[in-house]
């Protein structure tokens, strides 16, 4: 009986829902429907089998679960002045997740301990890699090719940028075991290695640039708190090694390094007919702020960015993304198109309250995962598709959970 009791008691203490979700967010996105039946199903046996008391409702305008929900329901009111609302209503379904996690972590009576959840990502992100690295292998054999090793062909569960990002977040969680003494400086190094290789092997150049800065402000961190001059030091020097190695294997990705510093200060005229990643970004976010700067406040409505886009873009004379029917690339403008100022608006607030939760209960790996999730929206629509949504929610809502928690994990 009193090990029954323990055992109850064991599993009340650690939320396994929750991290089972956070080890397959990093794997592939067709599995994350999955977690969130695991993480309900937690939830169920929580405070309906185990009678395990829900934490009293506290709204409050700093806490990001209100305004994720705020964000969801201004998609809802876009739906009412929209044209194509058989996209409209297919992309409510998607954003789903942005009402349904914070309800759920409203209701969850469990807090997440920020060391284990570090552990089950780290796991699912090493999974990830296996899993990559066989079908690559397979690949190669079959047709011979090195290039199955990298880009878009090595990241073949998801888009490379979201692959890139949650590789990232791997890193920053490692570094975070290290500084917190529950991870040897081995073991930490292996992992930053193995992380750094399949982020520059992606080709993703957000995925690299937010690896840069990450591994910046983490040996900052360590040098404040440890002292240690000369680590700091062999940490860079190995990463910028990481970077020349790969370089010299896969030279496209100074290619694409180049052509997007190229596309982005204007040192090169683009082509209005360009489908290139890094100049029909620029293209397509010339056409993004010229309708905001028709429907500033309201926005075009949930359903019609796309269709919205593509007219501007013809109107523009970009032929090229106009065929490609592109979305905005960038989730702040294509949230300002979409749904408007106010939309916006609470996009931005729900990070930044998350950054100010993270700050205020003095837990530094949150400012950072926040950071990352936060610039990894410059480039790309992140929360348009369920690789970015499921995560992004899950993650901004877990956070805002610890608005009024006592229980920290610093």
């Amino acid at each position: 009986m009193q090990q029954r009791s323990s055992i109850k008691q064991s599993y009340l203490d650690n939320p396994v829902g929750l991290y089972l979700l956070a080890f397959l967010i990093p794997i592939n996105p067709k599995w994350l429907t999955l977690g969130i039946l695991l993480f309900i199903s937690d939830l169920i046996i929580r405070t309906i089998i185990f009678k395990q008391r829900i934490p009293t409702l506290s709204i409050s305008l700093k806490d990001t679960r209100i305004w994720l929900i705020l964000f969801f329901l201004f998609h809802i009111v876009g739906v009412t002045y929209t044209e194509n609302t058989s996209f409209a209503w297919m992309d409510i379904g998607m954003k789903l997740s942005f009402i349904l996690f914070p309800i759920l972590f409203f209701l969850y009576p469990a807090k997440v301990k920020w060391d284990k959840f570090a552990v089950y990502f780290i796991v699912g992100a090493i999974a990830s890699i296996i899993i990559s690295l066989i079908q690559a292998t397979i690949n190669y054999y079959e047709r011979g090719y090195i290039a199955y090793f990298f880009d878009s062909r090595l990241s073949f569960m998801m888009h490379r940028s979201y692959w890139a990002t949650y590789l990232v977040m791997a890193s920053t969680l490692s570094w975070f075991l290290f500084y917190k003494h529950q991870l040897k400086l081995i073991p930490t190094i292996i992992l930053f290695f193995v992380f750094s290789a399949f982020v520059f092997m992606s080709g993703s150049k957000m995925g690299i640039l937010l690896l840069l800065l990450s591994t910046v402000i983490w040996v900052i961190a360590l040098l404040i708190q440890r002292k240690a001059y000369l680590f700091g030091v062999l940490v860079l020097f190995f990463l910028v090694g990481i970077g020349v190695s790969v370089d010299y294997v896969a030279p496209q990705l100074s290619i694409r390094i180049k052509n997007g510093i190229n596309s982005i200060s204007g040192s090169e005229k683009i082509d209005p007919s360009t489908t290139e990643s890094n100049a029909s970004r620029i293209l397509v976010w010339r056409s993004s702020r010229a309708i905001i700067s028709d429907n500033f406040l309201l926005g075009v409505g949930t359903g019609d960015v796309k269709d919205e886009l593509k007219k501007q873009n013809l109107k523009s004379g970009y032929t090229g993304i106009a065929e490609l029917n592109m979305n905005a690339h960038n989730q702040f403008f294509n949230t300002h198109v979409a749904i408007g100022f106010f939309g916006l608006i609470s996009l931005l607030l729900s990070f930044f309250t998350a950054f100010y939760i993270g700050i205020r209960k003095r837990i530094i790996l949150l400012p950072i995962l926040v950071t990352i999730l936060f610039l990894s929206l410059l480039t790309e629509s992140f929360f348009e598709t369920q690789a970015g949504i499921i995560p992004g929610a899950f993650l901004l809502s877990l956070i805002g959970s610890y608005y009024k928690s006592e229980t920290e994990n610093r």
